[in-house]
């Protein structure tokens, strides 16, 4: 609901714009309409604009309980009020963006001074001239800074989903049971990454790349036996590269021909977030018997 003010200002636009000729703001155009159609359209677009705004504010308060309706009327008033309407109310709009940006910013971790923001934006906006490869810079820096700041918020929304119960629980099912199946078997081997696996049949050389794609026979099920995804009829392509991490690692070890099963735990499958369309939970682990048919991109390439 953060673009609430923008969408909400959209839409008066738009339908403003469909009947709106005049040039300046406070030059009183010559009527050409009787005043009785004048008042109809004042009424009719003062309703229709009402209705508008209030579906998307309505929405909007459901989210956030901060919002009035009051402060909102209080906030046009104020705008319609002001001598220079133009550019004194283009500036509450672009004011209320940076509200908005500055909550956004907030949500993500990063408490910034709105002063200085602003002092920031008037060394800009008052500048003689605007220095366009300035501008450029600035937006290619401010996308690398706030790329840092996504991976950092996600970084920390996943540490604590790691430690909800049913993610710990997971975790805890997952490794009793690889233990258990390495105490019955022990050919089952275990990576540097957490990755287990078993190599029924070592395949052709050469392994595939992340950057192959292979032609697989395979089945994906839980630690309780439930399957998820399975090819039937016939093999499918996967490039390597879209695969979960622990997929991805695995086919890595066995080639053409080659036959193994991956026992995946699950930060390196569907991690902290699971996949709900599957019905798998986070952090769990997932068991795959996989068979590589042919490495489609290495015949391809002749190698």
């Amino acid at each position: 609901m953060k673009k609430l003010f923008v969408i909400a200002a959209s839409a008066v636009a738009l339908s403003f714009g469909a009947c709106n000729n005049a040039g300046s703001d406070n030059a009183a155009a010559e009527q050409i309409v009787p005043q009785s159609k004048v008042d109809s359209i004042t009424e009719i677009f003062g309703k229709m604009a009402g209705m508008q705004v209030a579906s998307m504010f309505d929405q909007a308060m459901t989210q956030d309980s901060t919002l009035s309706k009051a402060d909102f009327i209080r906030g046009m008033q104020y705008a319609l009020a002001a001598d220079t309407a133009s550019a004194y109310t283009y500036g509450m709009n672009i004011g209320m963006n940076f509200k908005n940006q500055v909550k956004q910013f907030a949500q993500m971790g990063v408490n910034v001074d709105e002063a200085k923001m602003l002092a920031f934006f008037k060394e800009s906006f008052l500048a003689d001239t605007v220095d366009a490869t300035a501008a450029q810079l600035y937006q290619q820096v401010y996308q690398g800074l706030m790329g840092e700041v996504r991976k950092a918020k996600k970084a920390a929304d996943d540490a604590r989903k790691a430690q909800e119960p049913e993610a710990l629980a997971n975790v805890k099912a997952g490794e009793e049971y690889v233990a258990a199946q390495k105490a019955k078997d022990p050919e089952i081997k275990t990576t540097a990454s957490g990755l287990s696996y078993k190599i029924i049949a070592p395949g052709e050389d050469p392994k595939p790349g992340e950057s192959d794609r292979v032609l697989l026979n395979y089945k994906g099920a839980d630690i309780n036996g439930r399957v998820f995804d399975q090819t039937t009829d016939e093999p499918r392509v996967m490039p390597l590269g879209a695969l979960v991490e622990g997929m991805k690692e695995g086919l890595q070890l066995i080639g053409k021909g080659g036959k193994a099963t991956f026992y995946i735990p699950g930060n390196l499958a569907y991690g902290v977030d699971g996949s709900p369309r599957a019905n798998i939970g986070p952090l769990q682990m997932l068991i795959f018997d996989v068979e590589i048919v042919s490495i489609p991109s290495q015949e391809k390439s002749g190698k």
